[in-house]
């Protein structure tokens, strides 16, 4: 498994920088539910959602090792992550993934598919699967089954929030810190 090392990160941050941002600029300009990214009603709720993050990954790995105890202890690590070396450029990298995912497919499709189906659980559900389709990168192979079904939960995790928020930022922070704490917890392990 290749580690995603300080180095990788920092070089592709560039990249990142000049296609990511134009794409979500093109997204927001051209379709128009700025009631998403206008509403700071929570913003207050900040914090909960960085510990939400910090449970979700929790319950990621749960669902991943089927460990209880691993689980736990990862949980317990991942408060430690921060202020690591490279953990910045880890974190531009999360943040600019994760508001692409966010953009396409909470902000747009998840959008589309309500105003479409008039129906919200039926458009998490469409949602969430097409995020988990989305990272079929991994391979069909059996023993990656359980990372698909962490992805779909995770997505109606999200696409839920979103909804019951009416805002785009607590889906986001939360995938955001999820993607930084994978990727980091990931390197940390490696690394030992």
């Amino acid at each position: 498994m290749e580690i995603y090392s300080e180095v990788n990160a920092k070089k592709g941050l560039p990249f990142l920088y000049s296609v990511i941002l134009p794409i979500a600029a093109i997204i927001v300009l051209c379709f128009r539910q700025y009631r998403q990214l206008a509403d700071f009603t929570f913003w207050y709720l900040f914090p909960v959602w960085i510990v939400a993050a910090h449970a979700a990954t929790g319950f990621s790995f749960l669902i991943t090792t089927f460990s209880l105890k691993k689980a736990c202890s990862f949980l317990k690590n991942s408060y430690l992550v921060y202020g690591k070396a490279g953990s910045l450029a880890h974190l531009q990298v999360a943040l600019l993934t994760s508001l692409l995912e966010e953009l396409i497919f909470r902000y747009l499709l998840l959008s589309l598919f309500l105003a479409w189906l008039h129906n919200p659980l039926v458009s998490c559900l469409l949602v969430s699967l097409l995020f988990t389709m989305y990272h079929l990168r991994y391979g069909l192979a059996l023993q990656n089954l359980m990372k698909y079904l962490d992805l779909f939960l995770f997505s109606m995790l999200i696409s839920s929030l979103n909804l019951l928020t009416g805002s785009f930022y607590p889906a986001f922070i939360m995938h955001w810190m999820r993607n930084y704490l994978l990727k980091i917890m990931l390197i940390t392990k490696n690394q030992a």
